[in-house]
């Protein structure tokens, strides 16, 4: 998983997110803004994106990847199933 580079990871992979659009593998984004905490009773985000379907791809805003970046969610056509925009203030700027 690439992280840290804010939009410059998703344009990376843009042509290949169209082609696998359009061919229906991925078939929803969802974004996960927000941060499972250290406590292990706090697993929110880990639990859902382990549980998202498999045509899903989940673009990542904040630190709440590191607790579920552990996960083996596999890819689509190549594409890692988590792509990340960054931390919270790499989404204020353009």
């Amino acid at each position: 998983m690439t992280i840290l580079f804010a939009h410059t990871t998703i344009l990376s992979v843009a042509d290949k997110v169209v082609k696998e659009i359009k061919s229906s593998a991925i078939k929803r984004f969802i974004v996960m803004a927000g941060c499972d905490g250290r406590n292990k009773s706090r697993e929110y985000f880990t639990e859902v994106a382990g549980n998202l379907p498999n045509d899903t791809i989940i673009l990542t805003v904040s630190c709440a990847k590191y607790r579920y970046n552990k996960l083996d969610l596999g890819d689509i056509g190549g594409i890692p199933r988590i792509l990340d925009t960054g931390q919270s203030n790499d989404s204020l700027h353009p």
